[in-house]
């Protein structure tokens, strides 16, 4: 039962980290070709309103923001509305477009060349991302293959003859082992975790988090003593 939860709560925060990362390089990219959709209607010589309006469809993750944007508020112009939705993760380089769209209202210079920049900064930072994802490919396999070690060697152990999970399950000093390893086992992997996550730029993760992982070791320690 221990090892049943342990493998699910492993599997299932790697799965949804994974999912995290790609939502989250799934909207740097939608960013990225927003401004370059917006560079190209401002260089036809449309005014900065139409040309957000056009070219914020570009891609699907940004609907929200093209509904949001189709909707007057009296209350929040275009640089608000950027400013805002720069707040989620991966839109970040909308808060630099929404700062350049505030200058060139308050001085009145174009916004074309600004873009331009922008989306040549963005790009730059997406390669470099990608470049370190790559180099960080053989990190996070290393770790999910150290993650699955203890099963292999109780696979390992089984075939044997040892009968290591009967041991474990049964056993007094074999439950407070299978407890201890199931610990270290999850500070092990938080710490590599968080290692990675510092060198790629990445937040640790919120208090949340930490709570349901107390709760988790709670529900480990009451299987382990039902065993």
């Amino acid at each position: 039962m221990a090892l049943a939860l342990l493998g699910a709560f492993l599997l299932r925060s790697r799965l949804m980290r994974a999912r995290a990362r790609s939502a989250e390089a799934s909207q740097r990219t939608a960013v990225v070709e927003l401004c370059a959709a917006l560079r190209g209607e401002l260089q036809a010589g449309r005014q900065p309103s139409a040309a957000f309006a056009e070219a914020v469809w570009c891609r699907p993750e940004l609907r929200d923001l093209a509904e949001a944007f189709s909707r007057p508020d009296p209350d929040r112009d275009e640089p608000d509305l950027l400013a805002a939705a720069a707040c989620e993760p991966g839109r970040e380089g909308l808060a630099s477009l929404a700062a350049c769209w505030r200058a060139a209202e308050q001085h009145g210079v174009p916004l074309t060349g600004a873009v331009s920049g922008i989306e040549d900064g963005l790009r730059a930072e997406q390669q470099r991302r990608q470049n370190l994802a790559a180099e960080l490919s053989g990190v996070r396999a290393t770790v999910a293959l150290l993650g699955v070690l203890p099963v292999f060697g109780l696979a390992l152990g089984s075939a044997l003859g040892a009968n290591p999970i009967h041991t474990l399950l049964t056993r007094p000093a074999g439950e407070v082992c299978l407890l201890l390893g199931c610990l270290l086992e999850l500070i092990g992997l938080r710490w590599t975790d968080r290692l990675v996550s510092t060198i790629d730029g990445r937040p640790t993760p919120p208090p949340p988090r930490r709570r349901s992982l107390r709760s988790f070791l709670q529900t480990i320690a009451l299987a382990g003593s039902r065993s």
